[in-house]
C-alpha cells in the first residue's frame, strides 16, 4: 500500500494546517467506500459487522427522547429534593432557636432568679382565676364602667 493511498482504495485522509479529522466522519467514509467499492469483495464477518452496524443505528434512534425524559425527571427530582432539604433546615433552625432559649432557662447563670420569677407568675395566674371564679373581677370591672362612664350615675 503506498502511503498516499489511505487505508483503502479510493479513500484519502488528508489534513490541513489547524484541522483535525473527524472520527465519525472517517467512519462513515470508510464504509461508504466499502460499499461502493468492493460488495462482492467483502467477507462475511464484514457483512455482519455492517449488519450489526444498522441494528445499532435502528436501536439506539429512539434513545434520545428517552434521554431526554430521563434528564426532564432527574431535573424535576432534583428541585424538589432541594426544596425539601431547605424546608428542613429552615425547620431545624427555628427548633434550634427554641431549643436554645430553653436550654438557657435551666443552664443560664440566672436559672435561681428566672425559676422564682416563673413562680410567681403562676402564683399570681392562679390567684386571677380564683378572683374571676369568684366573681370579683366582673364587680371590679362593672364598677370601673360605671365610673367611666357619668350618664349612667345620675
Amino acid at each position: 500500500m503506498k502511503q498516499d493511498e489511505g487505508v483503502f482504495k479510493g479513500v484519502r485522509l488528508e489534513k490541513g494546517e489547524g484541522q483535525y479529522i473527524n472520527r465519525q466522519e472517517v467512519i462513515d467514509e470508510l464504509l461508504d467506500a466499502i460499499q461502493r467499492n468492493a460488495p462482492n469483495e467483502m467477507s462475511n464477518l464484514a457483512r455482519v459487522a455492517l449488519d450489526s452496524r444498522k441494528v445499532l443505528e435502528e436501536q439506539t434512534a429512539g434513545i434520545g427522547k428517552t434521554i431526554e425524559d430521563f434528564d426532564h425527571v432527574v431535573h424535576d427530582g432534583i428541585q424538589k429534593l432541594r426544596s425539601h432539604r431547605m424546608t428542613v433546615v429552615s425547620e431545624c433552625a427555628s427548633m434550634s432557636n427554641a431549643l436554645e432559649d430553653v436550654r438557657r432557662f435551666f443552664l443560664g447563670p440566672n436559672y435561681e432568679h428566672e425559676q422564682k420569677v416563673l413562680a410567681e407568675f403562676v402564683d399570681l395566674c392562679e390567684r386571677l382565676k380564683a378572683l374571676k371564679d369568684s366573681g370579683f373581677l366582673d364587680s371590679v370591672a362593672d364598677t370601673m364602667i360605671r365610673l367611666a362612664s357619668p350618664k349612667e350615675i345620675e
